[in-house]
């Protein structure tokens, strides 16, 4: 749900983003993500030039947070030629971690989670966090050390409010939440269980025209949305828990365990006039 805080703030869509996730040789599916252009329009526009893929990202070998040069007073290690820098963005873009709450990409420039590159240069500062991780379903770009690049999170179905003000929302996910669901299933990658590559295989601004915008996003009721969400992430639930009763297995130590989860569900599901 939203909180009052939250209706203060313009968080009307103003852009729409389509990724296209692959995993392995697999296409999974697509991500379509609103972003909030009027509430925080600097982050809006560096993630649509990085999803455009038209930023000037430095090659690989270059890290100016490496060691700095003794012969050059302490200075950092001088920008390589422009010929050696090359124009993209979240295109081929790995999912590098994971948990059952979160799930990371957008390093652009080595692809392993530790660096990134933005429209206006290296990084730049993290000035505030407008709008609090109360709800599911949201994108954030990520902030280390008071300053932003290109990397960025998704939050799952759960929302994270106890990491608000540290990072800065800057939309949600339209649709694709099911595609989402299937990578989190994947475990993380941080701990090497995947055997195939998790990435944004293709990434592009739409527009109004294009057929996967969606219709009037700032006409649907926030709240309304987000416990729309928040309830059918409670039936798929249930009909796991069904499923694995009807097989004799549990997600749980103890079957009364699993009944109890169950009755809860059920107790929601009938007070909110779902079958």
């Amino acid at each position: 749900m939203f909180s009052s805080e939250h209706r203060l703030q313009d968080t009307s869509i103003t852009h729409q983003v389509v990724f296209d996730i692959q995993f392995g040789d697999e296409d999974i599916g697509q991500v379509v993500i609103g972003l909030f252009g009027k509430m925080c329009p600097r982050e809006v526009e560096n993630f649509i030039a990085l999803a455009n893929n038209n930023v000037l990202i430095p090659p690989s070998h270059y890290n100016p947070w490496g060691r700095r040069m003794k012969k050059k007073g302490g200075l950092e290690r001088p920008e390589p030629p422009l010929s050696m820098w090359r124009r993209g963005g979240y295109e081929n873009c790995s999912f590098y971690k994971m948990d059952f709450l979160t799930i990371f990409a957008g390093d652009v420039h080595l692809d392993k989670g530790i660096s990134g590159y933005t429209k206006f240069g290296r990084d730049y500062e993290f000035k505030q966090a407008i709008m609090k991780m109360e709800d599911p379903w949201l994108v954030a770009m990520q902030v280390f050390m008071g300053r932003m690049d290109s990397r960025f999170f998704f939050t799952g179905r759960r929302p994270i409010d106890w990491i608000s003000g540290r990072h800065v929302v800057i939309g949600r996910i339209l649709s694709g939440q099911t595609t989402l669901r299937n990578l989190y299933d994947q475990g993380d990658p941080a701990e090497e269980c995947w055997e195939k590559r998790a990435f944004i295989r293709r990434s592009r601004e739409i527009l109004p025209q294009h057929p996967n915008w969606i219709q009037d996003p700032t006409s649907l009721d926030a709240p309304s949305m987000m416990e729309t969400l928040r309830l059918q992430h409670l039936h798929e639930t249930k009909q796991k828990i069904d499923d694995m009763s009807k097989n004799g297995e549990y997600m749980f130590n103890y079957p009364y365990t699993t009944k109890m989860l169950a009755d809860v569900f059920d107790s929601v599901g009938n007070s909110s006039g779902h079958d």
